[in-house]
């Protein structure tokens, strides 16, 4: 009795009992309230099961931009509409809280009353091995003289807010620059290997690139970009997420298709890609995406249909259903963007007064049980959900494997004159390879684009050789 109790005493020191309590995403709080009802917003409470719908007396206007967080309890700390960031009292944050956005021009001005209107648009994290801090990214918004594009994210920024003496929450520092470039406003995160960091993903704006962000305990820092393989155009509203188990990053429009990259968390980089064009649906304004619990399923809608495809499939684009079509006789309602809940359901945003659920997502086809307008509130939600992680996943085992399998492929494959590597192998050396083995090019450890558009016409094998000039990973290469 004495061994087993000394024994439950060592558990009880050495498990990480805060991994039992992530529950930063356990409360969700929206709400359209550009008017004078005195309803509040609505709060959803993941901590009871089925969830309590309740109003909270705020006057705080979200829109397609909505992103709040909790403790590691449950118990709501932040709330923002990527104009303003308030506590859970409905307080302006001191230090920059009442204006997120520094420009001041027509289109910041006419959605400071509503909310921002692009989903995906801030992104709250925990800093890592702290304790009631946060990183709150968001943009900078200004006029285009793009007509295509009316609007340019052209910085992210990273906002820390801490606690004060009194137990308020203040922003100690603001708007520190992360990224200049021309992104677009999804932003999508997921676990550092190590099981404390956050990778945050941001996309490249009519370009090719993603960029690629690490938030630790020393802050935010840019880590690198990286060609996704496909320029994408101004798009319909759309929609990134991760995969629940950290493996797949997934990025929808309804007006280009589906984009699908594996991600390895211990180095932030991307590889294999794989894209499915748009297929028998019309172009709309909203596009959503999110993953089953198990990451087997993915679930992308336009505002009238729903979907579900296999990403384990060989052939990923044969293995779609058409899961629903939506039901405009029943409300004035639509499909918009998805959120997988603490209760591995995934809701559905688009009515004004309803959310729809998948009420088993891990499930094939039909028996995932996609139920219209099934939850329904009083105060009127626009097409915006909450913006969450998957708090609840883990560390990963790095390198437990002797001689594991490295991640290699090309970003275009034929390729006409250039190409960029991606992989998640840490390489001194690039070397081109003939059929029959000979030396073509050499590059050095710096070199991740390759222009081959001088090259004859054929089969190559590229070969990445590791730092130790022991390791190396190869795959062919076609040049046409």
């Amino acid at each position: 009795m004495k061994i087993y109790l000394v024994f439950l005493s060592y558990i009880l020191l050495i498990y990480p009992w805060s991994a039992l309590s992530q529950k930063e995403d356990y409360v969700w709080v929206s709400g359209h309230v550009y008017r004078n009802d005195g309803l509040g917003n609505l709060k959803i409470d993941f901590n009871a099961q089925p969830p309590i719908l309740s109003s909270i007396p705020y006057a705080f206007t979200f829109s397609s931009t909505n992103n709040c967080i909790s403790d590691a309890n449950g118990a709501l700390q932040l709330m923002t509409n990527g104009i303003q960031i308030k506590d859970a009292q409905g307080r302006i944050l001191e230090g920059g809280g009442a204006k997120l956005i520094p420009d001041s021009n027509y289109y910041v001005d006419d959605q400071s009353f509503t909310g921002l209107n692009f989903v995906n648009g801030t992104l709250l994290l925990p800093v890592p091995e702290t304790k009631e801090t946060y990183a709150l990214f968001h943009y900078n918004l200004r006029e285009s003289a793009n007509l295509d594009l009316l609007v340019e994210f052209d910085t992210l920024y990273v906002s820390t807010i801490k606690k004060d003496n009194q137990g308020r929450y203040y922003i100690s520092e603001f708007r520190k620059k992360v990224l200049l470039a021309s992104i677009d406003f999804y932003l999508t995160s997921v676990r550092h290997a190590n099981g404390k960091d956050w990778w945050i993903v941001a996309l490249g704006r009519l370009t090719n690139r993603l960029y690629v962000i690490r938030l630790s305990k020393d802050g935010a820092e840019f880590s690198h970009s990286q060609d996704m393989g496909l320029t994408i155009g101004n798009v319909c509203g759309a929609q990134t997420k991760f995969t629940p188990d950290g493996k797949k990053f997934i990025w929808f429009a309804c007006c280009s298709g589906i984009h699908i990259k594996d991600f390895d968390r211990r180095t932030g980089k991307f590889c294999n890609p794989v894209y499915i064009p748009r297929w028998d649906f019309n172009e709309s304004f909203h596009s959503g995406v999110e993953c089953s619990p198990s990451s087997q399923y993915v679930y992308v809608n336009t505002e009238v249909s729903v979907w579900q495809l296999d990403i384990t499939a060989k052939d990923i684009a044969a293995s779609k259903i058409k899961l629903a079509q939506i039901d405009r006789f029943a409300s004035d309602s639509s499909f918009a963007y998805e959120q997988l809940a603490p209760n591995n359901k995934i809701y559905i945003s688009g009515s004004r007064n309803h959310l729809h659920v998948i009420d088993k997502p891990n499930l094939k086809g039909t028996a995932c049980d996609l139920r219209q307008n099934s939850i329904k509130f009083n105060i009127p939600w626009r097409s915006g959900l909450t913006n969450f992680p998957n708090f609840r996943l883990g560390p990963m085992d790095v390198d437990v494997r002797p001689g594991r399998d490295y991640c290699i492929s090309l970003t275009t494959n034929p390729v006409v004159d250039r190409t960029e590597i991606m992989t998640d192998f840490d390489y001194g050396v690039v070397q081109i390879f003939d059929v029959a083995s000979k030396l073509i090019q050499e590059y050095g450890a710096n070199v991740s684009t390759l222009d081959i558009g001088h090259f004859p016409s054929g089969m190559y094998i590229l070969t990445l050789l590791g730092a130790d000039k022991k390791t190396m990973v190869s795959t062919k290469l076609v040049k046409l």
